[in-house]
């Protein structure tokens, strides 16, 4: 069971997204993974995919197969660092706080050089890395498969960067029991972050011939990263703030910094600072269930048909139980598919010339994935740029970002009065970069800042 100081990350190699979005849907109510990294998407640039709840970066192939994304829930904060695609392999990289994180699918281990995993770290710190993907190599570290030189490759690497495999010998695969084990998923981290993690295999592939695995990293020595994890799920109570002493942590402060002037990030940090002592914090309900307008009762007994007839498989890997588990996997997606036609058609049956149109069409949002052709055109950087020059009134360079810290300090001092007339008729909506709150500074100034 996950605690409040873990992550979750979950990993599969989906074989379609279009096809298994249901079986995803599942998996993520079932774990309630932070993130989600998918390998073989099998989505052109042109197809859209949604996952509500969370937020999705991608990297396709232009032929529709293979391609990697990672979806990290919506209130958890990162960067994009990097993207690769080519024949050989695509990943993605993203950083949050101070964790970089890797998807990586690797289509066949012919053409994988000693460049591509170098690449893959180039100017990276490798204190806190997690590499999680299909890498489709073999080496007796990990399975039974004959090694390849993909294999070879890869454990020169996790030796030289002084990196620690997880994978425990279990297969990956679902394969013919008579073939080696398998285990091409593989999940490697730095060192330092081993001894907190710990790696599993979900024994349910849902229609791919992959199952997924899960990593749980322990955040409770790292504060750092604990807040960008666990209290992005968490939001200041302010209806149960401590006022006076969140005055009163103001006031010494106030006096510690012995100045009568503060600037931007000075102040910021002083609210802050006494916020966190004096407002206790409530979950902002981030973890809502996944909707998916046909599934019902008689879909999660075919579901868990298919696991008995898996896990069957999985305990007694015999041909005979192979055969089985192949079986009712196929079933069970003839079964679903034929569910959602025939919701859809119940759905349709109901229509009527009084239905609202924005109604029909969300449902069939819903129906559809969100997943439809969009139009898409290839537009230079330079073209887009200049789009935006022309329809802008003032020309903002494309390479500023928001941050704090790019607010000057030249506002000059000013009385609470002041600061009370300029804030008295603003709504006390969510709080923006800084994560003050209008009641913080309506409540919090004492006699002059």
């Amino acid at each position: 069971m996950k605690s409040t100081s873990d992550i979750k990350i979950l990993q599969w190699n989906i074989r379609s997204v279009n096809s298994n979005r249901a079986n995803l849907i599942l998996l993520a109510n079932e774990e309630s993974p932070d993130i989600i990294f998918l390998n073989e998407t099998w989505l052109k640039s042109n197809q859209n995919f949604v996952l509500s709840s969370y937020n999705i970066i991608r990297q396709d192939r232009e032929d529709g197969y293979g391609g990697v994304a990672i979806c990290v829930k919506k209130n958890i904060i990162f960067s994009n660092l990097k993207k690769f695609n080519s024949e050989v392999a695509q990943f993605i990289i993203i950083k949050i706080a101070d964790l970089i994180l890797i998807n990586i699918y690797i289509n066949s281990d012919k053409n994988v050089s000693e460049d591509l995993f170098k690449q893959l770290l180039d100017g990276l710190d490798l204190n806190k890395i997690i590499i999680m993907g299909d890498f489709n190599s073999h080496h007796p570290l990990w399975d039974e498969s004959p090694i390849n030189r993909g294999g070879i490759r890869l454990v020169n690497f996790i030796i030289e960067n002084d990196m620690v495999i997880l994978n425990d010998g279990s297969r990956t695969l679902v394969q013919n029991p008579n073939s080696s084990l398998s285990a091409v998923d593989l999940t490697i981290v730095s060192s330092a972050l081993a001894i907190n993690s710990n790696w599993k295999v979900i024994s349910d592939c849902g229609n791919s011939d992959h199952y997924p695995t899960i990593l749980q990293l322990n955040l409770s020595n790292n504060l750092y990263l604990k807040k960008a994890f666990v209290n992005s799920y968490c939001v200041r109570n302010c209806s149960k703030a401590d006022w006076h002493l969140y005055q009163h942590k103001i006031a010494v402060q106030l006096i510690e910094k012995d100045s009568t002037i503060l600037d931007y990030n000075d102040l910021s940090f002083i609210m802050n600072r006494a916020a966190d002592d004096a407002i206790p914090l409530k979950k902002c309900g981030s973890y809502h269930k996944i909707g998916n307008p046909w599934w019902d009762e008689e879909c999660f007994q075919w579901v868990q048909d298919r696991k008995r007839a898996i896990n069957v498989f999985n305990n007694v890997p015999t041909l005979t139980n192979f055969i089985n588990a192949k079986r009712c996997i196929a079933v069970t997606r003839k079964k679903l598919r034929s569910k959602k036609k025939q919701k859809f058609q119940s759905f349709c049956e109901t229509l009527n010339r009084e239905s609202s149109i924005s109604y029909v069409w969300e449902k069939i949002k819903k129906f559809s994935n969100n997943n439809s052709n969009s139009n898409s055109y290839n537009i230079s950087d330079d073209l887009k740029q200049q789009i935006l020059y022309n329809m802008s009134s003032i020309y903002i360079d494309p390479n500023f970002t928001l941050s704090p810290t790019y607010i000057n300090s030249n506002i000059p001092p000013f009385t609470s009065q002041e600061f009370n007339y300029a804030v008295q008729d603003k709504k006390f909506s969510a709080p923006g970069m800084d994560d003050i709150s209008y009641s913080m500074c309506v409540t919090g100034f004492v006699e002059e800042i």
